[in-house]
């Protein structure tokens, strides 16, 4: 059996379930806008291109930290943007509860962005190059 399926539960993390949600996420918005007639591409394009760079970022060892600060950056705007218009009546054309719950997702994403890798996960990292 692949060494894989030894420890499974070393892969049931905080980080990997950001990854997965940001993945989905962005999928299903762009499913939204795909079949929305509604929907503004205009807003739908930035949350896309946020969750699926976030993901990507979080799947990622090494990432340059200006990169990092890019995506901070961008989840930072979008959290606020998402908050603004879940709580005033700001022209949306993406749900009021799904705004909602797109502030506490990038807050979640700001939380394992800025997180520092701890010293056993690079004694690890060491260990796998050698």
């Amino acid at each position: 059996m692949p060494r894989f399926f030894d420890n499974p539960r070393q892969y049931i993390n905080l980080e990997n379930a950001c990854i997965i949600y940001n993945g989905l996420t962005s999928l299903a918005v762009l499913y939204d806008l795909w079949n929305n007639p509604n929907a503004n591409p205009s807003e739908y394009a930035i949350d896309i291109s946020i969750h699926a760079l976030t993901a990507i970022i979080l799947m990622c060892k090494q990432v340059p930290e200006m990169v990092k600060g890019v995506m901070i950056a961008l989840n930072t705007y979008r959290g606020l943007d998402a908050l603004f218009k879940a709580i005033t009546p700001l022209p949306s054309t993406i749900p009021g509860v799904a705004n909602g719950i797109d502030v506490l997702n990038h807050w979640f994403n700001l939380k394992e962005l800025t997180k520092e890798e701890s010293e056993e996960e690079n004694r690890q990292e060491a260990r796998h190059t050698m």
